[in-house]
């Protein structure tokens, strides 16, 4: 029997199907950016229901301020036309009897200013047009107000109630004034006269500056033809603004639609400042206030939160790209290795050297083409045990075997084998 040199070693089966580094990198990057884009896309998504939530906040910001401020000035309208009834039966029951009581009349008049702070003054309107009693000292200088829309309207309409006229620029102060007036009857029903109420415009700007709109907001009071009355900021210096009528496409849009509120965003004609405004009637009265806040202002939080969740979404951006070379690098390395093993599977495959792999239980995991000398197929010799080709081998002798191979590596012995024709031979492992 001739000897025949045998090497046992364990060299695992690679899968021919791997990935090409094309395919491989394709798959990478689709993950990458699908990822990425799933997390902007709910960066995006947040941010946008944020804003949304500021812009809705900032309605029901102006929405409240306008109805507080339209109940304030409303109220203060209806104590001052309280005052002119007061005034102008006063003046017709004296007129009614033969005489007006110069003096008795003056302190009912200064009696009622006092009690309302939001008047400049009070004032009695003869038929003639003279302005015969005044709350203030500067009214014996001002003249004759016949030529006046206010008088001419009053002395021209036997029951007009209430007027609230216009915006104008005092003759008295230079500054914007809004003025109530009611008329004043004879007993025959002819035009005695009118009593008058001088809301000066920095009464309302004191309003205003009372409520918090931000370093940008506005505030702004205006009849229904438009035209301002007061507003903060002031656009064009004390009083030069007054009877403005620079509105927005927006506002007179929903003017003309007929409502009496509404929210919208606009950029305001004199400033150009974005803003959420809200526009509410006054009740009773011919006048709209106008609340706005600045977008800058209000959205000045949510741009700090864009910055830090934007910083968040490029961090993670990064740290994924990051992720996905070391990927690409340990997988190159790794496909570097298999292939390596490749080509020592090949010069094992095609080895000289009978070379088989063993398991537990002594099964044949692996036989290279030079294992044919022993007459089986690779496939069928990896169906049995190294008992189908060595009689001598006992299990016993195996087991030992096994052990001290994984112990050590690698043996050198000599065995008997059998061939398919049933030969024996001699071979040294």
């Amino acid at each position: 029997m001739g000897g025949r040199k045998i090497q046992m070693e364990i060299i695992p089966e690679f899968s021919k199907s791997q990935l090409s580094p094309a395919d491989f990198v394709k798959r990478l990057t689709v993950g990458f950016l699908l990822i990425n884009l799933f997390v902007f896309t709910l960066t995006f998504m947040s941010l946008r229901q944020s804003r949304l939530q500021y812009d809705e906040q900032a309605g029901v910001t102006t929405r409240n301020l306008a109805q507080v401020l339209e109940q304030n000035i409303a109220g203060s309208f209806d104590k001052i036309d309280v005052a002119l009834i007061a005034a102008a039966e006063k003046y017709e029951h004296q007129f009614a009897r033969g005489g007006v009581d110069r003096k008795g009349l003056n302190i009912f008049l200064a009696r009622l200013a006092t009690r309302l702070p939001e008047l400049d003054r009070l004032t009695v309107i003869d038929a003639l047009g003279v302005i015969t009693y005044c709350t203030s000292t500067s009214c014996a200088t001002t003249g004759n107000m016949a030529d006046r829309d206010i008088f001419m309207h009053l002395r021209d309409d036997p029951k007009p109630g209430l007027l609230i006229f216009r915006p104008m620029v005092s003759r008295i102060t230079g500054k914007g004034v809004v003025i109530l007036a009611r008329r004043m009857s004879k007993v025959d029903g002819g035009f005695a006269g009118a009593v008058c109420g001088t809301i000066p415009e920095e009464h309302f700007l004191k309003l205003f500056a009372s409520i918090n709109v931000g370093p940008h907001g506005a505030i702004a009071l205006r009849d229904l033809e438009q035209g301002l009355i007061a507003r903060i900021p002031q656009p064009l210096g004390d009083g030069a603004a007054v009877g403005w009528k620079g509105v927005s496409p927006e506002f007179q849009e929903l003017f003309k639609s007929g409502r009496i509120s509404g929210t919208y965003k606009t950029r305001a004609p004199v400033d150009n400042t974005e803003r959420m405004y809200t526009f509410r009637r006054i009740s009773n009265y011919p006048l709209n206030v106008h609340v706005g806040l600045a977008v800058g202002d209000y959205l000045a939080h949510w741009r700090g939160e864009v910055v830090k969740i934007s910083a968040a979404a490029t961090l993670f951006f990064l740290l994924t790209l990051f992720t996905a070379l070391m990927i690409f690098r340990d997988w190159k390395r790794m496909m570097a290795a298999v292939q390596a093993l490749r080509d020592t599977q090949y010069s094992v495959d095609h080895a000289a050297v009978p070379i088989f792999w063993l398991q537990e239980g002594s099964r044949f995991c692996y036989a290279n083409n030079a294992c044919g000398y022993l007459g089986y197929s690779r496939d069928e010799l990896l169906k049995m045990t190294v008992y189908d080709i060595d009689p001598l081998f006992s299990k016993e002798g195996a087991a030992k075997f096994l052990e001290t191979l994984r112990e050590k590596g690698s043996m050198t012995f000599e065995s008997i084998h059998k061939t398919r024709s049933g030969d024996l031979g001699v071979c040294r492992t």
